[in-house]
């Protein structure tokens, strides 16, 4: 059996590699993705410069899936919703020298002091169990700078990232769909996406590896950051202590 990288199994070996997959598409392999390279990084073809309004969505089917640098990672984050869009977008300031708004998502978007003019905070939406719909993550509302008064644009929100596992996942690196920060501070920040992914029941032998798995709100150092998103994990339960490096706390069952 001749079997072809990129077709048939996708393997990544060198380092500082970005591998781009079709965008809202299934990418199947049905032999496995394997990032072994340092730095590698796996997202979808989403071109935010040329299409702000495009939105990322990763859908990947496999048998196996090995990420074995603490420095690899699948991400899709800030290809969500741009500033001041999507249905929990950051509320924008209402006059200069003030802030901008965190998105919501899972999480509602956090605020300063809305009485001064600060936008507010965007709302929660969605469902926890990701089976109904998978959303991206809400822009930041825009605010003024501090300097001269400029508008300052508020942090995109997290893509989508759907992953199937058949078999068996070691997931060393980091998975991750968060909010983007908005410029300066002043620009709320996004709000972390969806990742959804289903397991098959865990290996009596070979557990699987969850690893990091983020979907946080952009602008954590700010008052107005960007909510959480949703993350949801199906097939396979796991040990509090498993799930350790997931942010934010994922929905997990077996169904």
């Amino acid at each position: 059996m001749n079997l072809t990288n990129n077709v048939d199994f996708l393997l990544i070996t060198e380092n500082k590699k970005t591998v781009r997959l079709k965008n809202n598409e299934w990418n199947g392999f049905k032999f496995g993705v394997y990032l072994l390279g340092e730095y590698t990084k796996l997202t979808v073809d989403c071109n935010k410069k040329s299409n702000k309004k495009e939105l990322g969505h990763l859908k990947i089917r496999t048998s196996h899936l090995w990420m074995k640098s603490v420095t690899s990672t699948i991400d899709c984050s800030g290809l969500g919703f741009p500033s001041d869009s999507g249905p929990g977008m950051g509320g924008k300031a209402r006059k200069p020298f003030c802030s901008g708004g965190g998105a919501g998502h899972g999480q509602r978007g956090s605020e300063e002091n809305m009485v001064q003019g600060n936008g507010a905070g965007g709302p929660v939406y969605g469902e926890k169990m990701l089976l109904k719909q998978l959303l991206c993550g809400s822009g930041g509302g825009f605010g003024f700078d501090g300097a001269n008064g400029n508008i300052r644009y508020g942090g995109s929100g997290g893509g989508v990232i759907e992953i199937v596992v058949e078999q068996h996942l070691l997931n060393y690196g980091t998975i991750k769909a968060n909010g983007s920060h908005g410029t300066g501070g002043w620009g709320g920040g996004g709000s972390g996406g969806s990742i959804l992914i289903h397991l098959r029941p865990r290996p009596t032998t070979s557990p699987h590896v969850l690893g990091n798995i983020t979907c946080k709100g952009g602008n954590q150092l700010y008052s107005n950051k960007g909510g959480d998103g949703r993350i949801a994990i199906y097939g396979a339960t796991f040990l509090p202590e498993e799930t350790q490096k997931i942010k934010p706390r994922p929905f997990n069952s077996v169904q």
